[in-house]
């Protein structure tokens, strides 16, 4: 049996694990999962002096004094600094570095150099609470970020979540002995919303192929905890197996969006009109609505995501049947999203570039 320690991300505390803990004791294995401080049930001790190196602490003095070894070490989002850094005080008693969908940091670096445009977005609600700069109020929509949609699973969540020092994300990480860390086995369990080709190849090769992935947002332990205990499990079966195939990519990616036969009809012409959009995010399926209109022969228009959002687009482009437009949101951050799509008569596929959180598959049909 298998001993692990779950540490959770931003805003969260020990309680987000509570369905995968479940699951994997259920099965006979140890787990442990600790709140750092000054977030969920210890938000009570929040004082100035928490920031990342404390958070550190919490976790390593959580392993010696539970005597923990060959263990294998989960960090989630922010965890992934934490795990990291944890690893570079106790890493004899670590067997595994796991980073579930989490930050895999350089030495030096800190969680805003690492996701920055991400952090700094966070930044804009911030509040200073005692002296002290917080960010992720519950109060601000931080499910957004974190990619629940099941309204039971956000009920759950709601009163759990907490705002998390803004200082944590802002200090570098220290590491004594970086390469010492990198030699510890790792394995990679990520999101498919913020992956592309390159990064995939890169978790594959450092995890030599303990690579997981899964078509779900950002708080996969709550929007899929049957499937991240079983890929931990999986994983446990693996450490000291040698280099491992990928064991578990459930296949459910995003589709790779076929190419359509070019359209009879091109030019800006047949463009004009109402477009009902569907797109794929982080937090699952989007609904909108683009309106391209000409004035004095030019392309432009609207594009809504709800009745409370509707923003121009711009640099509107037509190549006989690629289309390519820009737009913006205010909500949950300020992104800009680069549409490009191929039109086939009145149906159109395509990708958005969101910003910093990833490339996304669209379709749309003229109504």
């Amino acid at each position: 049996m298998a001993t692990y320690m779950l540490v959770h991300g931003g805003g969260h505390g020990g309680w987000c694990y509570q369905f995968v803990a479940k699951i994997l004791r259920s099965h006979g294995h140890e787990v442990y999962t600790p709140t750092m401080t000054g977030v969920g049930e210890r938000e009570h001790l929040l004082s100035p002096a928490v920031d990342m190196n404390l958070q550190i602490t919490d976790i390593v003095k959580a392993i010696e004094f539970e005597d923990l070894r060959d263990l294998i070490l989960v960090g989630h989002s922010y965890g992934g600094m934490i795990i990291t850094g944890v690893a570079d005080q106790v890493g004899d008693r670590i067997a595994n570095l796991v980073y579930l969908d989490a930050a895999y940091p350089e030495n030096g670096q800190s969680l805003v150099d690492h996701a920055g445009e991400i952090m700094l977005a966070a930044r804009q609600t911030a509040r200073i609470v005692n002296g002290i700069e917080l960010i992720l109020f519950p109060g601000d929509d931080p499910l957004s970020y974190f990619g629940v949609t099941e309204p039971d699973q956000i009920e759950w969540m709601k009163p759990k979540l907490t705002p998390h020092p803004w200082k944590c994300f802002d200090q570098k990480l220290v590491l004594k002995n970086e390469a010492a860390v990198r030699k510890i086995p790792q394995s990679f369990i990520s999101c498919s919303y913020r992956m592309d080709d390159d990064s995939r190849e890169k978790q594959k090769t450092l995890s030599e192929g303990r690579y997981w992935e899964i078509d779900t947002g950002h708080d996969l332990m709550i929007s899929e905890p049957q499937w991240t205990a079983d890929a931990l499990m999986e994983l446990a079966g693996l450490i000291g197996k040698g280099t491992a195939t990928v064991p578990h990519a459930r296949p459910t990616l995003a589709p790779v969006v076929a190419q359509p036969a070019p359209s009879v009809s091109t030019g800006p012409a047949t463009l004009e009109g109402k477009w009902a959009l569907k797109m794929k995010g982080p937090a699952g399926p989007v609904a909108g609505t683009t309106i391209f209109e000409s004035i004095n022969g030019a392309l432009s228009g609207t594009q809504s995501f709800g009745p409370a959002m509707t923003k121009p687009i711009t640099e509107v482009k037509v190549d006989g049947d690629t289309i390519i437009w820009i737009s913006h949101i205010d909500k949950p951050i300020k992104m800009k999203l680069e549409f490009t799509a191929q039109r086939n008569g009145g149906e159109m596929t395509g990708k958005v570039k969101a910003g910093f959180v990833g490339t996304y598959s669209f379709t749309g049909r003229k109504e």
